[in-house]
């Protein structure tokens, strides 16, 4: 059957389930590696298995990043950069394959061998460069680490990204700005910005219900945010996106996929995949168990269920088990527009002209809306229409439910 190049995954990603100790605040897919019920080496070999699978059947011809994420990747070792030689044998010629890292793992040998391996970027879970507060979040590296792991990534000759958390319990003010600073010194170009997401199962979630940690406010949370927005574009890292900020040319270009509407393909436990329909037939051929999509499918969202042993055992992808999701065009659009304002750039000419085509005038009344309420303005960009004002970037939550909204259906569970 012919698979048309525009159809086809522009992105890869790769979920790797292990950490050396699971986070207080954690409520991702991962397993801390002691007790897991597969090694992280059997892992590897069962993801090295379903990307020669979707090699075969052209899904991954047009990739143009690749990300290998977590958990915490660097967790596998030797079996990292094996992983990485196996991502560039199966697909074409990337512009970018990032991995993550966390500073206890990440060793001066293991990135030189990632490195040699294809790898072009690091990103780094730093978290916060106080070891009190590092220590309280359960993470186990120092701040000293943390320090290394950027310094050596960046004589290395990577682009190293940095993500750090705002909010963090005992965190005194204006640390945020200061350690995003001093990590731009020590060699990233790349910092992200998060607020503490407090999930009510983790630990953390527990000890803050029970009244035995206080949290800042909300209002002292996006004050912090703000000064470290502010100190690092002083220092030439502009926001690209809603929670990250990059020196000009050193955009993460996976990122870039989500938020453009781009295909992308996930392979491993609880790995997220947003595919067309020619891709989603494309990838029945290694998995006939998958429904199928029904009349008026547009794009279709998946998400792999099956845990780690099976991922450890697997031999291709039939056989997984996959939650799947159904958008048709106009809420295609509609997810399309949401995740546009998540950049400075905006909303594109080409993607304005299919929403007035096929949302019309209700597309056209929230944009005129948003604007009055000061959370767009019109883009000086050529190929841009509209662009989030600076204060969306606190209200941002407002401005997707705004373009969500326009969905006139809900997505379709089919499996």
């Amino acid at each position: 059957m012919s698979f048309p190049r525009h159809a086809r995954p522009r992105a890869l990603y790769l979920h790797i389930p292990f950490c050396k100790a699971r986070c207080a605040y954690c409520d991702f897919s991962s397993n801390a590696i002691y007790g897991a019920p597969t090694t992280p080496a059997e892992y590897a070999r069962g993801l090295e298995a379903l990307l020669d699978g979707a090699g075969e059947v052209g899904l991954l011809e047009q990739c143009q990043s690749a990300y290998i994420g977590g958990g915490t990747p660097t967790v596998l070792g030797e079996d990292l950069p094996r992983l990485i030689a196996e991502v560039r044998a199966c697909a074409g010629p990337f512009e970018e394959l990032t991995f993550e890292a966390n500073p206890e793992s990440a060793s001066p040998e293991l990135l030189a061998q990632c490195l040699h391996a294809g790898a072009t970027r690091v990103s780094i879970g730093v978290q916060s460069l106080d070891d009190a507060v590092l220590k309280a979040l359960g993470r186990v590296h120092s701040a000293s680490q943390a320090r290394s792991a950027v310094a050596q990534a960046s004589a290395l000759g990577y682009r190293v990204s940095v993500d750090l958390i705002a909010g963090l319990p005992g965190e005194g003010r204006g640390a945020l700005a200061r350690h995003a600073l001093e990590l731009v010194e020590r060699g990233a170009s790349h910092v992200s910005l998060y607020p503490l997401e407090v999930h009510g199962e983790t630990p953390l979630g527990r000890a803050v219900r029970t009244g035995h940690i206080a949290l800042p406010s909300e209002d002292a949370v996006a004050d912090e945010l703000e000064a470290a927005a502010e100190a690092l574009e002083a220092r030439g890292l502009l926001r690209y996106e809603i929670a990250s900020f990059a020196r000009p040319g050193e955009e993460s270009r996976h990122n870039l996929r989500y938020w453009d509407g781009s295909a992308y393909l996930g392979l491993g436990t609880s790995a997220a995949s947003m595919l067309s329909r020619e891709a989603y037939e494309r990838l029945r051929e290694l998995a006939p168990s998958l429904p199928e999509a029904p009349e008026g499918t547009c794009r279709l969202r998946l998400t792999c269920t099956s845990p780690a042993e099976e991922i450890a055992r697997a031999r291709s992808l039939d056989g997984l088990a996959f939650e799947v999701e159904g958008l048709s065009f106009a809420s295609a659009i509609a997810e399309d527009l949401m995740l546009a304002v998540r950049c400075v750039r905006g909303i594109p000419e080409r993607l304005d002209r299919r929403a007035k085509e096929v949302l019309g005038a209700k597309y056209e009344r929230t944009c005129a809306r948003l604007c009055e309420l000061g959370l767009l303005e019109p883009s000086a960009e050529p190929s841009y229409v509209l662009r989030p004002c600076p204060r969306a970037w606190l209200l941002s939550n407002e401005l997707f439910g705004e373009f969500w909204a326009l969905s006139p259906d809900e997505p379709v569970l089919l499996a």
